[in-house]
C-alpha cells in the first residue's frame, strides 16, 4: 500500500495506529512470558531473595505482673492476766517455739506453748483428760518431767513437774497446781514475731486481746500481663518466674505458682503487696533460628514452612514458630542444616503454600 493511498484514505491511517499502540505491549508480554523461567514446575517470577538465618538461644523472656494473694497474720492472744507488763522478751523477727519466755507480767514470765488447743482451765493432781496430756508433754519437752508423755492423768509426777515449772518463770510461791495464764497458746512452731503489741509498763493485755502477731501468709500468687490481663503463653510446657533473685518454677497452662513456692516468693515481696513485677521465661531454652516473618507460609492444614534452595529450585521445609516480634519470627526447624531461606516466597513463586502432611 503506497503512501499516497494511505493518505488518500484515512482509515487506513487509524487502523494502522491503532495496530501499533496494540501490538507492541501484546508483543513484549508475549516476551516475557516466553522467557519465563521454570524450576522443577515451580514458576520464578521475580528475583528471589535469600537470607541468612540467625541461630539463638530462645527463653521467651516476658515481663509480667504477679497478682498475689495473702491471709492475714496470726495473733497470739492474752489469756487471763492482771497487773502490769514488767519486761518484754521478743521482738520483730523472733522464732517463737514451746518454752520461749514471750512477756513479763508482774515478774512472771510467760511461756510459749505450741500445743493443739490453748488450755483454758486450772489443772491438779487426780484430773484427766487431752489438755492433760498436752501438759504432760509439754513438761517433758521442758525437762521438768521424764516418763509423762504418754499419760493423760494428772500425777503425783506431774504435780512435781509444775512445781518446777511454777518456780522457773519466777512465781514468788511455788505451787503444784498448772495456772494456764502462765502460757501463751502459739498456733504452730516456729511462730514469726511480726509486732508485739504491749509495751514495759503498760497494763497487762485483756484476756483475748493480741500479745504478738505474725507475719501474713502469702496464699497464692498468679502471673498476669503488664496491661493487667490474663498473660498468654503461645507454647506450653515449663517455665520459670523470676522476681528479684528469686527463681521459681510455673506451670505455662495454670500460671500460677504451686503451694511449696509461695514462701520463698513471700520473702522476695513486700508483705501485704498487692502485686509485684517478674520475668517469665522458659525453663529450658530451645536452640531457634531467626528469620524474616515474611519468610513463614502456611498450608490448608496449618502447618508452618519456610522455601530453602536445592539443586531443584525451591523446597519448603516444615518449621514451628515459637515467637515473632518486629518483623522476625523464630522457629525451630526439622532439620538442623537449615542455613539461609527465601525471604519472599509470595513474590517469586506461584504456589509458595505449605504442602500438606
Amino acid at each position: 500500500m503506497g503512501i499516497s493511498r494511505l493518505s488518500a484514505n484515512p482509515r487506513s491511517w487509524l487502523f494502522l495506529c491503532t495496530a501499533l499502540l496494540l501490538g507492541v505491549p501484546l508483543a513484549f508480554l508475549a516476551g516475557m512470558l516466553i522467557s519465563e523461567e521454570r524450576l522443577d514446575g515451580v514458576t520464578v517470577r521475580t528475583s528471589p531473595v535469600l537470607i541468612p538465618v540467625v541461630e539463638e538461644v530462645f527463653e521467651d523472656q516476658r515481663r509480667v505482673q504477679v497478682a498475689l494473694s495473702w491471709k492475714e497474720g496470726a495473733t497470739l492472744p492474752a489469756p487471763a492476766w492482771s497487773g502490769v507488763v514488767t519486761s518484754l522478751h521478743i521482738g520483730r523477727g523472733d522464732k517463737l517455739a514451746t518454752g520461749t519466755s514471750l512477756i513479763s507480767i508482774n515478774g512472771v514470765d510467760r511461756l510459749a506453748a505450741a500445743t493443739p488447743a490453748p488450755f483454758h482451765r486450772s489443772l491438779r493432781l487426780g484430773d484427766r483428760g487431752a489438755d492433760v496430756a498436752a501438759l504432760n508433754r509439754f513438761l517433758v519437752r521442758l525437762g521438768h518431767a521424764a516418763d509423762l508423755s504418754d499419760s493423760s492423768i494428772f500425777t503425783t509426777a506431774t504435780a512435781e513437774a509444775v512445781e518446777d515449772l511454777s518456780r522457773q518463770i519466777g512465781l514468788a510461791r511455788a505451787t503444784d497446781v498448772f495456772d494456764p495464764a502462765w502460757l501463751v497458746w502459739i498456733p504452730h512452731e516456729p511462730f514469726v514475731v511480726a509486732k508485739v503489741l504491749p509495751s514495759v509498763g503498760s497494763p497487762a493485755p485483756a484476756p483475748g486481746t493480741p500479745v504478738a502477731a505474725g507475719f501474713p501468709t502469702l496464699v497464692g500468687a498468679r502471673v498476669k500481663n503488664l496491661a493487667g490481663g490474663p498473660a498468654h503463653l503461645e507454647n506450653a510446657g515449663a517455665y520459670r518466674l523470676k522476681v528479684g533473685a528469686t527463681t521459681l518454677r510455673i506451670s505455662a497452662k495454670s500460671l500460677r505458682l504451686l503451694p511449696r513456692d509461695l514462701p520463698p516468693l513471700a520473702r522476695a515481696v513486700r508483705p501485704l503487696a498487692a502485686e509485684t513485677k517478674g520475668l517469665l521465661l522458659r525453663a529450658e531454652p530451645l536452640r531457634a533460628v531467626a528469620v524474616p516473618t515474611t519468610a513463614v507460609m502456611s498450608g490448608r492444614d496449618g502447618d508452618l514452612c519456610v522455601w530453602v534452595a536445592s539443586s531443584k529450585g525451591f523446597s519448603p521445609m516444615a518449621v514451628d514458630a515459637i515467637g515473632a516480634e518486629g518483623g522476625v519470627t523464630r522457629v525451630t526447624p526439622g532439620r538442623l542444616e537449615l542455613k539461609s531461606v527465601l525471604a519472599n516466597p509470595t513474590d517469586v513463586l506461584h504456589n509458595p503454600l505449605c504442602p500438606s502432611g
